[in-house]
């Protein structure tokens, strides 16, 4: 099951746009039940929102005090957005749909590309070489099945992104796949690739 994470704060977002966004995450945030025990950062959160609009209104380009209060005010709001996320974040349980009720948006899981993935005869008999590209930080579940494919196997889980599997009968076709977990959680499968081995 993929972990639900919230964007607090969408990068590269103007001051202007902050305040617009913010309002409409406290609208969407405390018209919902779900989240009432979010109202104090709420009630927080519309303060700064105002404060940020005044500072806004108030900036002079080239005029240092304006703008330090534009970027103090501009913190705290991001500052409560992230609080507010977390919360968010912690509520929702995983649940996509309930999360996403708080007008935030949810991070996309890195979505694997299947062709990455490499099953090959290995340089020994009776081995196959198995490896996919490396995802940094990572696991990987490798699993084999006989051919026609029925029930699979799990062979190992590492922290590398490629093994090789040993012991097996030569003239026999096996498939192999790989899933992937990473912070986000754990990935599809790919597709599964066949070896005859020899």
């Amino acid at each position: 099951m993929e972990t639900v994470k919230i964007i607090a704060v969408p990068r590269d977002m103007s001051d202007a746009d902050l305040v617009i966004y913010s309002q409409n995450i406290h609208t969407s945030t405390s018209g919902s039940t779900v989240f009432s025990s979010t109202s104090a950062v709420l009630s927080n959160l519309l303060t700064a929102n105002t404060n940020l609009n005044v500072a806004l209104l108030a900036q002079k380009p080239g005029d240092k005090v304006t703008t330090s209060n534009l970027r103090a005010a501009s913190k705290e709001v991001k500052r409560l957005l992230r609080l507010l996320a977390a919360n968010v974040e912690f509520i929702s349980n995983n649940n996509e749909a309930t999360a996403l009720s708080s007008g935030f948006s949810i991070k996309k899981p890195i979505v694997r590309d299947a062709k990455t993935f490499n099953a090959k005869q290995g340089k020994m008999s009776g081995t196959v070489d198995l490896e996919i590209n490396s995802y940094g930080t990572a696991a990987y579940v490798w699993e084999m099945s006989t051919d026609p494919i029925g029930t699979w196997t799990q062979l190992e889980i590492t922290v590398k992104s490629k093994t090789t599997v040993t012991a097996l009968t030569t003239g026999t076709k096996y498939w192999f796949r790989v899933a992937v977990i990473t912070s986000s959680g754990k990935n599809d499968y790919t597709d599964p690739h066949m070896v005859h081995v020899v």
